[in-house]
């Protein structure tokens, strides 16, 4: 049933099965809207565990992992149930106390804002036993940014041009630096990510000493 709840909020929500590619020729970043696939679009895990231990081991791997997504295929949800001293290890499982479910989401797809609208659906949608019905007439979040841009936004021009009007743009702000940035640099717009792992007992270390 909550299996059938994800398939229902990712079949809804577009943004959910959104892949991201780099397109070599154009140099552009492209979405693209994958098709509804219900056992492919998302990661669902069931684990296992004896004692608080290992929750805290999923729990902080869930938090720091980056391999968790595949933004290629469109892959930015993942469901985890953990499993507390079960004797039953099948499909059909069933939560008791102290199960664990962890809705982890990427943030290229999901915000603070996001949140309310998601775990509503989950809430309903478990409640009500909902179905899959696969409305493409429904709005979704890129209709509202294509809407924004067509908008005439020439009377909110004139509005901050008369507010700014007058103002010494080239007036510097003293702010305490730790590196200066000559006016002549500019920025490539490129990124390099730089993965380096590090254990769970040097990760709890890190947070001991900062607190």
């Amino acid at each position: 049933r909550l299996r059938q709840a994800i398939d229902t909020i990712i079949a809804k929500h577009a943004i959910f099965r959104t892949s991201l590619d780099w397109n070599i020729n154009t140099n552009v970043l492209v979405q693209y809207i994958q098709q509804f696939n219900y056992r492919n679009q998302y990661e669902f895990v069931i684990s296992y565990v004896e004692n608080d231990e290992e929750i805290t081991k999923i729990i902080n791997r869930e938090i720091t992992s980056s391999k968790l997504f595949d933004r290629n295929r469109g892959i930015v949800l993942r469901c985890h149930i953990i499993k507390y001293n079960s004797t039953r290890k099948d499909e059909e499982i069933c939560l008791q106390n102290n199960d664990i479910i962890i809705f982890n989401l990427h943030h290229i797809a999901f915000d603070g804002a996001s949140r309310r609208i998601f775990f509503s659906d989950v809430k309903y949608n478990l409640e009500n036993d909902s179905t899959l019905i696969n409305n493409e007439n429904q709005f979704q979040y890129i209709d509202y940014s294509v809407y924004e841009k067509q908008m005439d936004i020439i009377s909110s021009y004139h509005f901050w041009q008369s507010h700014l009007d007058g103002l010494n743009f080239e007036r510097r702000i003293i702010l305490p630096f730790d590196r200066h940035r000559l006016l002549t640099d500019q920025h490539s717009g490129f990124a390099h990510l730089i993965d380096i792992p590090f254990d769970n007992d040097l990760i709890h270390s890190f947070l001991d000493y900062a607190s």
